[in-house]
């Protein structure tokens, strides 16, 4: 049996990385799949962003100036907010339980693969609509 094709229209993603050039990269990528992007540098920016946005899932990196990853989850944690959040990260000793630990429902490691992350996405979103 064929699955169906996952409808990255239906979809809002705030991307957080202080690494300009990749979060400009992975709006970028999420974008000419047809998802509505919002891009911060920090977590600060993304709190700003999700009070007046509908974001579906955060994509957030762990180590950032201002306020970090796990900063930004337990804030998101703090405020009820349903949003399904994943993790991306070259520290490989931050592990998926960790993440877990945290509250988040996901961790893909830098450098990763596009499929490898999309993959993680749509499980996340998947599970969050059940």
């Amino acid at each position: 049996m064929e699955s169906v094709p996952f409808d990255w229209s239906k979809v809002s993603i705030l991307v957080v990385d202080d690494d300009s050039d990749l979060l400009e990269t992975l709006c970028d990528y999420y974008k000419s799949l047809g998802a509505m992007i919002y891009g911060a540098l920090n977590g600060q920016e993304a709190l700003k962003i999700i009070q007046s946005e509908q974001v579906d899932l955060i994509l957030s990196d762990l180590q950032m100036p201002i306020m970090d990853g796990a900063a930004l989850l337990e804030a998101v944690l703090e405020k009820n907010l349903k949003i399904p959040f994943v993790f991306i990260t070259g520290q490989f000793h931050f592990t998926e339980e960790k993440a877990l630990h945290l509250g988040a429902q996901g961790l893909v490691y830098k450098p990763y693969k596009l499929k490898t992350m999309n993959e993680k996405i749509q499980n996340v979103l998947i599970e969050a609509q059940n």
